[in-house]
């Protein structure tokens, strides 16, 4: 017993602390695109890395550029052993602007004897809803983005949401939009699309600038296994 460590020694031991509990992750957000007015309902994962099973307070703040926004905290028991994981959920918050979002899980249990493990930050960047000119083709156009078909807009709706008059530009003759589902139609709009109002309207016209406003410019092809093209709420 002259040397430490004794390499020799064929007893090893694992030392566990009464009290030791962590914020160990965040599942919720995941790596999905947040959106402002898109609520946010953060769900984490709390371990017990000790002997103690008791009820704990785990409290979840979020920053939106260095402001608070939300704060929450809820009570957890943790098992303890080879199952000693469980997940917190707190309540949902909906981010008004866009900017850099920090969520931060912190454990708030009492006599809790390692405190490096207890708090767990994560960055996440809010984007803003879609507002303004947007073009729907083949071809984009320099300074304004584009979408490369008509589905890949309305999804882009509803994802986002607006937060002012949405403008969508046909710049290419023709398109086909093709249902999947045997019970759907080509194009779902039945959906509520957040933002969307009088002062806020989602408009789909052709591009005077390329196929012009002549009758027939645009042809769309709705193509649905159910017989309906396109059905509104």
């Amino acid at each position: 017993n002259d040397v430490m460590p004794n390499v020799t020694c064929g007893y090893k031991f694992r030392m566990w602390y009464l009290n030791d509990f962590e914020a160990r992750s965040l599942i919720s957000p995941g790596s999905a695109q947040l959106y402002t007015g898109r609520p946010i309902k953060p769900i984490a994962v709390v371990a017990n890395n000790g002997l103690n099973v008791d009820e704990i307070p785990v409290q979840m703040t979020a920053r939106l550029n260095g402001n608070v926004i939300a704060q929450s905290t809820v009570n957890v028991e943790v098992p303890s052993g080879s199952y000693n994981i469980f997940p917190a959920y707190f309540e949902e918050f909906i981010p008004s602007t866009p900017g850099t979002l920090e969520i931060c899980i912190e454990t708030l249990a009492s006599g809790d004897q390692y405190a490096p493990n207890n708090r767990s930050c994560y960055t996440f960047t809010i984007n803003e809803r879609l507002n303004g000119t947007y073009t729907i083709g083949t071809v984009p156009k320099a300074g304004i983005q584009n979408f490369t078909t008509i589905r890949a807009a309305v999804d882009a709706l509803y994802a986002r949401g607006v937060s002012g008059p949405v403008t969508f530009l046909f710049t290419d003759s023709f398109y086909a939009v093709n249902g999947t589902d045997p019970s759907e139609p080509a194009l779902d709009l039945t959906s509520n699309m957040i933002g969307v109002g009088p002062t806020t309207p989602v408009t789909f016209m052709p591009d005077p600038n390329s196929v012009g406003l002549l009758r027939a410019g645009v042809t769309i092809q709705l193509n649905s296994p159910n017989g309906v093209g396109i059905q509104f709420g």
